[in-house]
């Protein structure tokens, strides 16, 4: 019997992620695998973050800590910024999606390049805002066709840098260049996820463009660079709480309500715990030596 359930046209449209193909349908031993597709680290996790997991106090009759205080006073630490400056969800693309349904409805737009990350794609169709896609010929993300495409009814704006799943890199002066043009109520999303995987050369100092621009939120994930597959992600950004009334008007340095940086029950207290261990050993080095060595 057919469905007659309709769907709303911006739901119907949207198009699932696909994953890479599991290692163990490819017929190819998987000790001779390296998933790039899936981004997963070929050194394996770290024996620190396993100590950590395995020394864990986990008590699974407790709700998880939606807030993650200790690890986002951590980060907080870590980076020299205010503790109401981080979010931490579980994995980056948790926040994302919390912060593109704060500021996203029909009626609003969005601008992002072309071969953007589905899953931002995605969340932002979900809302049924209006979704200003730039042409990347070359696969690089047009910062100069990013600005033009911003109008009144802009909320937010989103690079991925470096581009997933394009791979190139927008560099950190150009970049820069760019948050300074950006209106002031209109919102940057700067998604690093893959920030680690850069040179050295081409890494911009996101934290202090976050200092210097109110409407920029930075997001990072933990867990790739750390080599483990317990989803963890951040957001950092220069919070203008109000009790949560404000909304982003033009003229106005935007205000983001408290309420987006709450994602109940998402995120494990084992994944808090290897992502704690992360931190306290001063993050992840260049050469992953401090980070995989011994303990």
């Amino acid at each position: 019997m057919s469905s007659s359930i309709s769907y709303p046209t911006h739901v119907a449209a949207l198009k699932p992620y696909v994953p890479g193909l599991p290692a163990a349908r490819s017929g190819i031993a998987q000790d001779r695998i390296v998933k790039l597709a899936s981004n997963e680290n070929p050194l394996g996790a770290s024996p620190r973050a396993l100590a950590a997991l395995s020394g864990a106090a986990i008590d699974l009759s407790r709700y998880p800590d939606s807030d993650c205080a200790a690890l986002s006073a951590a980060i907080a630490a870590f980076h020299d910024v205010p503790r109401d400056w981080i979010v931490v969800g579980a994995g980056s693309e948790s926040v994302l999606g919390n912060l593109v349904s704060t500021l996203l409805q029909p009626g609003r737009s969005t601008a992002y390049s072309q071969y953007s990350f589905q899953a931002y794609v995605n969340a932002a169709q979900k809302l049924g805002a209006t979704s200003t896609v730039v042409a990347s010929p070359d696969f690089r993300v047009d910062l100069e066709g990013l600005a033009a495409a911003i109008q009144p009814s802009t909320a937010l704006v989103y690079i991925a840098n470096p581009g997933n799943p394009t791979g190139t890199v927008v560099g950190p002066d150009a970049l820069e260049a760019f948050l300074g043009r950006v209106p002031a109520q209109v919102v940057v999303l700067l998604d690093e996820a893959y920030f680690e995987f850069m040179p050295a050369a081409l890494r911009g100092d996101s934290i202090a463009w976050v200092r210097r621009h109110p409407n920029l939120v930075g997001a990072a994930r933990h867990h790739r660079a750390a080599g483990g597959l317990l989803r963890t992600g951040r957001v950092g950004s220069h919070q203008h709480r109000h009790a949560g009334r404000d909304r982003p008007v033009p003229g106005r340095p935007v205000a983001l309500s408290p309420a987006w940086r709450r994602i109940p029950g998402c995120f494990m207290a084992l994944s808090r715990a290897a992502a704690n261990r992360a931190i306290s050993s001063g993050g992840v080095p260049a050469d992953n030596e401090s980070f995989y060595g011994d303990s």
